[in-house]
């Protein structure tokens, strides 16, 4: 599928928390997920400042920040090795629907690649059609287990 949009994928720095915050905040308030600005920051802050964990992408189209996604390194023997959770990916409303998501998709995927991992996963909501076409179409498949939960702390 060729797109007649760009975006540039510019890995987070410090100074963009502010701005993913509001973002991230926005995100969550689609589906009325918990958000804890304060908390967030601290984990925010850790989480640029250790590649290991994983990187934040801030989206941009001509200069302006459209959205980010966020690549959450693990690890799994069955899957092997070194994978991701796609744990966010964000477009802001104005910028939805001209094909951002699936450039974001293929960035997605090229940097994979490119940082050895072996697999990736990510959640969708099941009401939000467009990103289950979305996701889908770039080869992603539902799995025949149950992602469970637990929080610890």
């Amino acid at each position: 599928m060729e797109h007649k949009i760009n975006i540039d994928f510019n890995l987070a720095v410090p100074q963009d928390i502010a701005e993913l915050l509001d973002m991230m905040e926005d995100f969550y308030a689609i589906d009325n997920y918990p958000f804890h600005r304060e908390i967030t920051k601290t984990n925010m802050a850790e989480f640029i400042s250790d590649l290991s964990l994983g990187r934040i992408y801030l989206l941009k189209h001509d200069q302006t920040t459209v959205g980010y996604l966020i690549l959450a390194f693990g690890y799994s023997f069955e899957h092997g090795g070194k994978l991701a959770f796609v744990d966010d990916l964000f477009i802001k409303k104005d910028f939805r629907g001209k094909g951002m998501g699936s450039l974001a998709m293929d960035f997605i995927e090229r940097e994979a690649r490119n940082i050895g991992l072996h697999m990736l996963h990510l959640e969708v909501e099941p009401h939000n059609l467009n990103a289950v076409k979305l996701y889908d179409g770039k080869g992603f498949v539902k799995s025949k287990r149950y992602l469970l939960s637990k929080k610890i702390r």
